[in-house]
């Protein structure tokens, strides 16, 4: 991605990201008063869905956020230069995920002018499905890593 296309589409993404996250707002169910949740889980949960609409759609699968977060967890792991063997979470929930990328670039989808150039441009430089979707966690990860913050 150039930097001449993300700024386009940033306002369109923030406006839809405000829409998705008062609609998973609407739509929460809240835990019971003798519950206790922590601020953090609360919004992470209420993040991943908004941020996953917002960017791909109504299609999005806010059941990922299991996935994701093996995913997350352990990349610090990778970046320490722990021994593969060591990594097997990460692989799996890395792998799975751009398994999910993928399968929904090869889908008719309505999303983000973002995530729609994004396929476009990979698909037309020659990359494989693979390729695509590892392109895709690439954008996701960093956003997915601020959206929570930005909730609150």
């Amino acid at each position: 991605m150039t930097r001449s296309v993300s700024p386009s589409c940033m306002m369109s993404l923030v406006d839809s990201f405000d829409a998705s996250l008062l609609e998973a707002v609407h739509t929460l169910t809240l835990p019971s008063p003798s519950e206790s949740v922590s601020l953090q889980s609360f919004l992470h949960g209420i993040a991943y869905k908004a941020t996953g609409e917002a960017l791909f759609g109504p299609t999005f699968d806010p059941s990922t956020a299991e996935i994701f977060k093996g995913f997350d967890e352990s990349v610090w792991r990778v970046a320490a230069g722990y021994p593969s063997r060591l990594l097997s979470k990460f692989v799996d929930s890395r792998e799975k995920m751009i398994q999910w990328f993928s399968e929904y670039a090869e889908k008719p989808f309505e999303s983000s002018e973002l995530v729609s150039l994004m396929v476009q441009f990979t698909k037309e430089g020659g990359f494989s499905k693979r390729d695509i979707g590892a392109v895709m966690l690439c954008t996701w990860w960093p956003v997915i890593g601020n959206a929570p913050w930005a909730c609150l």
